[in-house]
């Protein structure tokens, strides 16, 4: 995969990819067909990351070690995700057991990584991953008597693999990435704090029901907060923001020759706290004012036939179910796709 400063990202191996641009040399963000950054979904084990990228959108927030396969969706949306405007980017960590011992590293420019892969008992394994930067000798470089600029982002991940026989598979991951900035400008007696990280977990069983048939439980949670505040002269402010997710997701498929039928649902609780301006200069906004808790609910199904080698029809609906403060909106999503795959010689 491609490098940058010497370290490896999966998100700028997906950049090749036709239908994806870039808005400058640096950026590890995904535009897909023109779109914003932001219009994309991504997720981990079945999990929103709500932020997939460090500072200036250099690198993503994944660690390549950590991760056993990805989902790439430009076109053609399956109806099991929702909430993407564009594309969606569902990566998954190892899940296999393993019986060897193994150690991964490399040392960049500004940040090194390490990942272990260790075997247990009684058919489990254990994958650790971590990644830290150490950019602040950059930026004191750059740095006078009367400027300083800091810093540093990490990402860290542990993932739990179990093979429960006839119950099926287990796999419980955690993830956490976190960036810190703080700038200080003596001539001016100001300062000013940047920060914002990313928790997410998550827990999924599969189970193989039959020779056909196939479920997946999802139960996960995720954190994000986002905190900046300056103090200029002796005036402060600060603006935290903050979005919190609890979520159940049911995946279960069929085989019936050459249909292929899906089925699930999906539920989010969200507590959104938007950014809000505290000031010493302005009267001051308490946060139980400005929090939202929503609920976002789905239902979906799906049969992919292909009559013939070359043909392929996807046809399924999802009904999406948002409330917020006592109003509730409803829509169903029916989609179909037919695709003819073919290679010009």
């Amino acid at each position: 995969m491609p490098h940058f400063a010497g370290a490896v990202d999966i998100v700028r191996m997906l950049q090749f990819s036709p239908g994806v641009v870039t808005s400058n040399d640096g950026d590890a963000a995904i535009h897909v067909r023109g779109s914003d950054a932001g219009q994309n979904l991504t997720l981990l084990n079945n999990a929103p990351v709500y932020s997939p990228a460090h500072l200036f959108n250099f690198f993503s927030v994944f660690n390549a070690a950590h991760i056993g396969g990805a989902t790439f969706v430009k076109s053609g949306m399956p109806v099991q995700y929702g909430s993407a405007l564009s594309s969606v980017l569902d990566i998954r960590t190892h899940t296999y057991t393993t019986d060897k011992f193994g150690i991964e590293g490399n040392i960049g420019l500004i940040e090194s990584d390490l990942a272990l892969q260790i075997p247990l008992a009684k058919k489990g394994s254990l994958y650790i991953s971590g990644r830290h930067s150490y950019i602040s000798w950059l930026s004191s470089i750059i740095s006078r008597i009367d400027m300083m600029v800091k810093y540093e982002f990490g990402d860290y991940g542990i993932t739990y693999v179990q093979d429960t026989g006839k119950a099926g598979r287990l796999v419980i991951n955690s993830h956490f990435n976190h960036d810190n900035g703080r700038v200080k400008l003596g001539l001016y007696d100001a300062t000013a704090n940047l920060s914002w990280w990313d928790s997410t977990s998550s827990a999924i069983l599969t189970t193989q029901l039959g020779k056909r048939a196939s479920m997946e439980n999802t139960i996960y949670a995720t954190i994000f907060k986002n905190y900046f505040a300056a103090n200029l002269i002796g005036n402060f402010f600060e603006t935290p923001a903050a979005v919190t997710d609890i979520g159940l997701r049911n995946r279960t498929k069929w085989t019936l020759n050459k249909i292929e039928l899906l089925g699930g649902f999906d539920y989010a609780y969200r507590r959104i706290q938007p950014q809000d301006i505290h000031s010493t200069l302005a009267v001051q906004t308490t946060k139980a004012s400005t929090l939202q808790n929503t609920h976002e609910a789905a239902l979906f199904a799906s049969a992919l036939y292909k009559p013939l080698p070359l043909l392929e029809i996807d046809a399924g609906i999802r009904l999406s179910l948002y409330s917020i403060k006592g109003k509730e909106f409803f829509n169903p999503e029916p989609r179909i796709m037919i695709s003819v795959p073919f290679a010009i010689s």
